[in-house]
């Protein structure tokens, strides 16, 4: 795990995860962007087209009523509003148009002269209203917008659309209005592709709502429609938090997925590095350990040739024995009698039991039928015969070894051979030199006995004489001198009789006895036996 390999591999791997975050993340704000860019370029697009549909419209409208101001300025107002042939022509006109709801004349005074939605006209005077009053004031023939107002007859919001109609000098001689049906453009609104938290929406410079949905905040597109609508704007709004917001709930899953996986790969990476450092460590512990397990192989093959040893095994019933290959150089005998097979080489039972000494075979055989009945290892020394040569000695040692589970009979043995001539001659040159070293052992012992018996015989004499000296005088000079012969036989005796005791101890016929000593005479009488010795050399012996 701390090998330099393994930290290389696992910052490799560390690298690759963060590249793949990265490219992730990469990947997800490319994607955020691209989705922020298509829902704006939606909106946009769709501000476009409101924009285009409601000039589109509003030019039809515009068109109608210029036309219909230039015929109340040719031919009056009165002429154009006689009766209901009048009535419904301007009512077909109007419905022509799906963006009015309806058509009206106003002449000089505010009073309606025209209504298409009723007929007769109701008598109605509209010179309050603001486009009646801003025709007459302006003076230009001109398209107004008003602002949204509640129908006076349906109590429907619409707001008014009107063009002015003057005369030679100027004057206003009538207004022609129509009300601009609001769901006409909110329907188109409501068909646009566009996000839920996206919105358009059609105001006036009041930001009254005309159609469409008027989100809070500033709008994203404005729009100002140009020409006779100088008063309304399209307002397209694309609020990016909750673009933002929107896009997350819908990448989410996406999102923790790919942070999922990118888990799952960092585990499954750092996992697999780890256990491909530790499939490398063990491949190298394994050559380790086959490198060792050879070197100890071929120790093992030197041992077992140095000692003169092989292995076998054999299947019971089989006549084939595999040996380890020093079989040859252990039993002498030629290595092209046995085949090689693997690391092992192959002899046949007969082989082996033809080369055992005539009068050991039937015991050989026994102690294999001995080893797989009871069990238990045995080792037994046979004479053996190789083709060549003197008879050798051979080790065998035979052990149980494959049983069946079920029965539990032994089905093969397995043992080791070796040449124990040399160590079975040593023993013999041995067994014959400890016999030699016994016997003269036991001449030694002998000869110590019989010549202490002749020694003491004599020192019996020599103090039974002193002793004689020592009664039958006084002179004191003569018995100092034979009370040192006394003592000095004495000691010689003793002597004598250690050695005696040392020749029983080697024949393992000594026997201990008891006796009393007096101390104090056993010192006087052994400073005396050093007297006169010590009186030549001037010193004296005083024991206290």
């Amino acid at each position: 795990m701390n090998t330099p390999r393994t930290r290389f591999s696992i910052a490799i791997t560390a690298m690759t995860v963060l590249l793949l975050a990265a490219a992730l993340t990469t990947i997800f704000v490319l994607d955020h962007r691209r989705y922020v860019s298509s829902i704006t370029g939606d909106v946009d697009t769709a501000v476009s087209l409101v924009d285009q549909h409601v000039r589109s419209n509003t030019e039809a409208v515009r068109l109608f009523l210029t036309q219909t101001a230039q015929e109340i300025e040719r031919f009056g107002l009165g002429a154009v509003t006689q009766d209901r042939e009048d009535w419904e022509r301007f009512r077909n006109l109007t419905e022509q148009l799906p963006v009015l709801r309806s058509l009206w004349l106003v002449d000089d005074q505010g009073q309606m002269s025209l209504y298409t939605d009723r007929f007769p006209t109701p008598s109605v005077n509209l010179n309050q209203r603001d486009y009646v009053e801003i025709h007459r004031t302006r003076g230009v023939s001109e398209l107004f917008v008003g602002g949204i107002l509640p129908g006076r007859f349906t109590g429907e919001p619409f707001f008014p659309v009107s063009f002015p109609a003057y005369d030679d000098d100027g004057t206003l001689q009538a207004v022609v209005a129509a009300a601009f049906e609001p769901s006409f453009f909110g329907a188109f609104i409501d068909n646009l592709v566009i996000c839920d938290v996206c919105s358009v929406a059609l105001v006036n410079d009041a930001n009254e709502i005309f159609a469409g949905v008027l989100n809070e905040g500033t709008a994203t597109y404005i729009k100002p429609l140009d020409s006779d609508l100088r008063n309304l704007r399209v307002l397209g709004f694309a609020p990016i938090d909750q673009i933002t917001e929107q896009w997350w709930i819908g990448r989410s899953y996406a999102i923790f997925g790919s942070i999922g996986v990118l888990l799952i790969i960092s585990i499954l990476s750092l996992v697999v590095t780890i256990s491909v450092g530790r499939a490398a460590r063990s491949a190298r512990e394994l050559a380790n350990v086959n490198s060792n397990l050879n070197v100890s192989r071929n120790h093992f093959k030197r041992a077992q040739q140095a000692a003169r040893l092989c292995h076998w095994r054999w299947q019971m019933g089989n006549d084939e024995i595999e040996w380890s290959p020093g079989v040859a150089e252990t039993f002498g005998v030629p290595p092209e009698t046995f085949a090689p097979r693997g690391d092992v080489v192959i002899g046949t039972f007969a082989e082996m039991i033809d080369r055992i000494h005539r009068d050991e075979r039937d015991q050989m055989q026994a102690l294999l039928t001995q080893v797989a009945t009871n069990k238990r290892t045995e080792t037994r020394v046979f004479r053996f015969f190789p083709p060549q040569g003197e008879m050798r000695f051979v080790s065998l040692e035979a052990q149980p070894g494959v049983a069946d589970p079920e029965t539990g009979k032994i089905l093969e043995l397995f043992g080791i051979v070796q040449d124990v001539t040399d160590k079975h001659e040593a023993q013999l040159a041995l067994r014959e030199a400890k016999d030699m070293a016994d016997a003269a052992n036991t001449a030694k012992t002998m000869f110590l006995a019989t010549i202490s018996h002749d020694i003491r015989t004599p020192l019996n004499i020599i103090s039974n004489m002193n002793d004689m000296i020592l009664t039958s005088t006084e002179d004191s000079g003569i018995r100092n001198y034979s009370e040192a012969i006394d003592r000095a036989s004495e000691n010689l005796l003793a002597l004598v009789n250690d050695v005696i005791s040392v020749s029983q101890l080697e024949s393992g016929s000594l026997k201990l006895h008891r006796s009393g000593v007096e101390f104090a005479s056993f010192l006087d009488r052994l400073v005396e036996s050093f007297r006169p010795i010590a009186s030549q050399k001037g010193i004296s012996l005083v024991c206290n």
